[in-house]
């Protein structure tokens, strides 16, 4: 069976969503992330609805994710 995953970069790579949500005493929140399942993304968010904030975040992490290349 494959494994699956959240998001696939042009160049081989992939992420992982994590499932939580980092809440910060100044009303922002961390979203986070693992690429190729070694490398910690996450970007904090202030003044956005969760659900803005989520697609802010996926496209986000596909540009990042597009960004890293898999050996061959």
């Amino acid at each position: 069976m494959k494994e699956r995953h959240d998001i696939y970069g042009i160049n081989g790579s992939w992420a992982d969503i994590r499932g939580g949500v980092e809440k910060h005493k100044d009303g922002g929140f961390v979203m986070y992330a693992t690429i190729q399942d070694e490398i910690t993304f996450g970007i904090k968010y202030i003044g956005y609805k969760y659900k803005d904030a989520r697609e802010r975040f996926k496209k986000a992490l596909q540009k990042e994710t597009d960004s890293y290349f898999v050996g061959q």
